[in-house]
């Protein structure tokens, strides 16, 4: 390695300053011998703080400056939050590296009392300067909120500033902006913010007594590349490129790629309220939730992913038969705890039927965690406050959440999961697993006609398949969601199967001419 002394360009922020020094720390760890300065840039958008991004004029808010550095030779080396970089980029600069991306996800944090006694006002003010999260957080949010006899209105009121800026309006009003119920950030800045002792000690006092919600990505995909770092030199300095590149991580760059590749076929940036999150699943071959408004300006969900193994051409005749709609499975005993949950719990309900009423008559400081959207509106409708869940892709998903030190979610072990009394696949998790539930599965003749005849099934529990598989012909298609179904189907070692990201999508394939109008899969 040359003397050469490499100079990395920032923002001053506390965030932007912090991720500056992880790039340099892990540029040092790969290269011990390389020299590594920081070199504070002010922004446009750092200066400007008493209006909504929305309201300025032109773009790059936060990189004209940084790149101006970079192309005079004043810094060699530029970290941007990948969310704030224009598509649209000089051919004289190089993204040399895209590290491992972060926890995409919006975290909203509530001031603290919003929550006192379990009760909730019934107006409801959540600040942010983004349109994305104001459309998203106005048409999804109440639904989401503990209430029992009618919904918190939620109105978003603009806010600017830094991370710590931001969250002191949970606790009092500025001269620019007034004070608020809650707050919407990334969650990847706050947890890079709190993994570091010097930049965790301010944020501590501002998080004191706040609760989060980790917001599902189904209803609430993040700005185009949010989590994800871009890490930029001049084109022609092959010298800081090589030095870069054992940064990259070509997994997160390809879910970016895709995201900003919509992003710039629609002509967006900042005042776009484009919502846009590729997420990698080894299932998929690729996968992304979208948010955008229609015509009207009302917020539109739609899912585009495509399977890891091309879905086979549909016969001429297709007889699809569909295990949820059929529901074949009796009534269900009452949902009871055999053991007693510990009041601050970290509790699984992987289902709206395995939550027991002494829970909902008594919440106590439990952190509930679901599956998806459905069962989280089902507790929330039952006065319960869910901290967030699995964005609908099954256990397996809850081990990337846990390594957030955000969060201080627990490993395994430290769950209580509660789950049918006979369902299948848990013995492999470290989880305390209880069956709150007994869902018997009965005969069902009309079922079992329909599956003799079906070219395709999707099925809707482990033990709907195990009841009823056998009355399927061997060249039948299975189908499940990505829950523990897909775990069974993949255990049973069948030649034609493939996972769905939900029911959803299995319609629109089987189903094309009843689905024609429309063209992606809803939220």
């Amino acid at each position: 390695m040359s003397s050469r002394i490499f100079k990395i360009g920032t923002r001053t922020s506390l965030l932007a300053w912090r991720q500056s020094e992880m790039v340099r720390d892990l540029i040092q760890r790969n290269v011990p011998d390389a020299t590594v300065e920081l070199h504070g840039i002010q922004t446009r958008g750092d200066q400007i703080q008493d209006r909504p991004l929305t309201e300025l004029e032109g773009k790059d808010f936060f990189v004209a400056e940084l790149d101006r550095a970079l192309l005079n030779q004043v810094t060699d080396i530029t970290v941007h939050s990948l969310k704030d970089l224009s598509t649209e980029r000089s051919d004289e600069l190089r993204i040399a590296a895209v590290p491992p991306r972060y926890a995409p996800h919006d975290v909203i944090i509530f001031a603290p009392g919003v929550f006192a006694n379990g009760n909730l006002t019934n107006h409801l003010t959540v600040g942010t300067g983004s349109p994305r999260r104001k459309a998203c957080i106005e048409a999804f949010l109440p639904a989401l909120l503990p209430h029992q006899n009618s919904r918190p209105k939620v109105v978003c009121q603009p806010i600017r500033g830094n991370v710590d800026t931001r969250l002191k309006r949970l606790r009092e009003p500025s001269q620019r902006f007034p004070q608020v119920d809650a707050v919407v950030l990334a969650l990847a800045g706050l947890e890079r913010l709190w993994a570091n002792p010097k930049t965790r000690a301010p944020l501590e006092p501002l998080l004191q007594g706040t609760r989060m919600m980790v917001l599902p990505l189904p209803l609430f995909p993040t700005a185009p590349g949010q989590a994800a770092l871009a890490i930029e030199c001049r084109a022609d300095d092959l010298e800081t490129i090589q030095l870069l590149q054992p940064l990259h991580c070509e997994t997160t760059a390809s879910a970016v790629h895709g995201e900003r590749t919509l992003l710039s076929a629609l002509g967006g940036g900042c005042h776009l309220p484009l919502g846009a999150t590729a997420l990698p699943d080894d299932r998929f071959a690729s996968f992304m939730w979208t948010t955008a408004p229609d015509a009207s300006g009302r917020i539109q969900g739609e899912l585009q992913w495509a399977p890891k193994t091309p879905l086979p051409p549909l016969p001429e005749t297709v007889r699809p038969v569909d295990g949820v709609a059929a529901k074949p499975e009796g009534n269900c005993s009452k949902a009871v705890l055999a053991s007693e949950l510990p009041p601050e719990a970290y509790v699984f309900v992987s289902h709206r039927r395995a939550l027991p009423e002494s829970i909902i008559r008594s919440p106590m400081d439990r952190r509930f965690w679901v599956p998806g959207v459905e069962t989280w509106q089902k507790l929330a409708a039952e006065g319960l406050f869910v901290s967030g869940s699995t964005d609908g892709m099954g256990w397996h998903r809850m081990p990337a959440l846990a390594a957030n030190t955000l969060l201080e979610l627990p490993q395994d072990s430290g769950w209580h999961v509660l789950t049918n009394d006979r369902a299948s696949g848990w013995s492999n998790c470290a989880a305390r697993v209880q069956g709150t539930y007994t869902s018997e599965i009965q005969d069902d003749l009309q079922f079992e006609t329909a599956l003799q005849s079906a070219t395709h099934v999707y099925w809707g529990s482990p033990l709907q398949f195990e009841r009823y598989r056998d009355f399927c012909p061997d060249e039948v298609h299975h189908a499940s969601g990505p829950g523990r179904t897909a775990e069974r189907l993949a255990a049973a070692g069948l030649t034609h199967y493939t996972v769905f990201p939900s029911r959803k999508s299995w319609q629109l394939w089987v189903e094309p001419s009843e689905n024609s109008a429309n063209k992606g899969e809803a939220s």
